[in-house]
């Protein structure tokens, strides 16, 4: 492989592994806030196909000596950011670890809403455990089944009946 140029503060570059050092809290949670980091989302199809090709490159020991850790770092963080490590497809945006945050806030707002008629309770409780279930099914990288669909109906109605008494 060639020789990378050093990056200041990026540690060498090591595929797969991850950027910070697990064996310490302040490592496991600069790893969670680099997993999570919703500028993620803002990645552009040309930027995930550059960061797939950088990787691709590296691992066959066809990069440049110009190429840096801190663009491999990135390019890795791109890509574990938005294709499944099992399929390879990507994955929907909401549903990406860096769109818990902006995209589950309507759920969790909707759900804390008071004085909630019955109604809104059992649509808020749907929105919620379809979500969890398309996010369950997206972890594991399966398409939706029928299985999903009786857990879904399930947990929905256990969840009314409990929030209505």
């Amino acid at each position: 492989m060639a020789a990378l140029k050093n990056s200041g503060s990026y540690p060498p570059f090591v595929l797969g592994k991850p950027r910070y050092d697990q064996s310490t809290f302040a490592g496991r949670l600069k790893h969670f806030l680099n997993v999570v980091d919703p500028r993620t989302l803002l990645t552009t199809e040309r930027q995930l196909r550059e960061a797939v090709r950088l990787l691709r490159d590296f691992e066959e020991g066809r990069t440049g000596p110009e190429i840096t850790s801190k663009q491999l770092w990135e390019a890795q963080k791109i890509k574990q950011a938005i294709i499944h490590p099992d399929t390879g497809k990507k994955i929907f945006m909401p549903f990406r670890m860096s769109g818990f945050v902006p995209f589950g806030t309507i759920t969790v707002v909707g759900l804390l809403l008071p004085n909630q008629t019955f109604p809104q309770m059992i649509f808020w409780q749907s929105l919620k455990w379809s979500l969890a279930l398309i996010a369950k099914e997206m972890i594991k990288g399966t398409d939706y089944n029928q299985e999903g669909l009786g857990a879904f109906i399930c947990f929905s109605l256990y969840t009314v009946a409990q929030s209505d008494t």
